[in-house]
């Protein structure tokens, strides 16, 4: 903190970091996957983190008949559906070719509250985040896959109808026979973000105009809650915990049609008699 002239500022910032590694699961070992949006999505393994986001690695559309006819064996698969690889080279694709793709924990949280004056105006500012987090974004998983009965999102307006109009979204089919819905890398994005979290700009009012009117102080402001978020995220808001309560940490990072924080804005005057 310091000042130059009337011109007064004051900056505090923070950060945390943490360390979740796996380093025993008893005698035998053995990996604990969980079952979750009708597939292994997650994976605790001596080595990593605990749950882990655990699928398939995607490769693509399927553009025409040839390219599944040049491709390792894919049950289910057509023109229009996701390609996956094959990631043990067993020219087939199925539960042994599932890997970690990603880690819902962040590398680190922090945080910036910075508060400016200046004569009569004031200025307060609190930022905060976190940098290095997966999210399975499960909202897309209900709103892209054709193959439930629910609302869509309007990701599908792009899907493949054709050869050469989508190598993202796969086109609509009610069967799925391929398991374009199954867990994997689509659904896994990056979960950073920086939000200005609360904001306040103030007016103090001169005395020598308050004595007039027999008030002591009075300082007129505005406020704002969540006002501002940089994220490349996709979802309705980056700052996700758990989806499921009753799954407890079974669900961490996992964005089920999260509700997003609101934004709020206040207006107002403090008077002092």
């Amino acid at each position: 903190k310091d000042h130059i002239g009337d011109f007064r500022y004051n900056i505090n910032a923070n950060i945390a970091t943490f360390r979740n590694k796996v380093i025993s699961l008893g005698e035998i070992g053995e990996p604990i996957t969980s079952g979750l949006f009708f597939d292994m999505s997650t994976r605790t393994e001596v080595g990593h983190s605990i749950r882990e986001f655990y699928g398939y690695v995607t490769d693509g559309i399927f553009q025409n008949q040839a390219e599944i006819d040049t491709h390792v064996t894919q049950p289910g698969a057509q023109p229009g559906d996701i390609r996956f690889k094959n990631l043990n080279n067993d020219n087939t694709i199925d539960s042994n070719d599932r890997t970690f793709i990603g880690n819902p924990y962040p590398d680190f949280f922090y945080g910036l509250n910075a508060s400016f004056s200046y004569k009569n105006f004031d200025l307060s500012l609190l930022f905060q985040g976190q940098y290095g987090n997966d999210i399975y974004n499960a909202t897309a998983f209900w709103l892209t896959n054709s193959g439930y009965n629910f609302n869509k999102g309007k990701q599908i307006l792009d899907r493949w109808t054709g050869p050469g109009t989508s190598n993202y979204e796969p086109r609509l089919t009610t069967l799925d026979p391929n398991q374009n819905s199954r867990g994997s890398d689509r659904y896994i994005e990056d979960g950073s973000y920086l939000r200005l979290k609360d904001m306040q700009l103030g007016y103090s009012l001169s005395k020598p105009f308050l004595n007039k009117l027999g008030i002591s102080k009075a300082r007129v402001y505005f406020s704002g809650h969540n006002l501002l978020t940089f994220t490349n995220y996709s979802g309705y808001d980056p700052e996700v915990g758990a989806a499921r309560g009753a799954l407890g940490d079974r669900t961490v990072g996992f964005d089920e049609v999260t509700y997003p924080q609101n934004k709020s804005y206040i207006l107002g005057v403090s008077l002092t008699f």
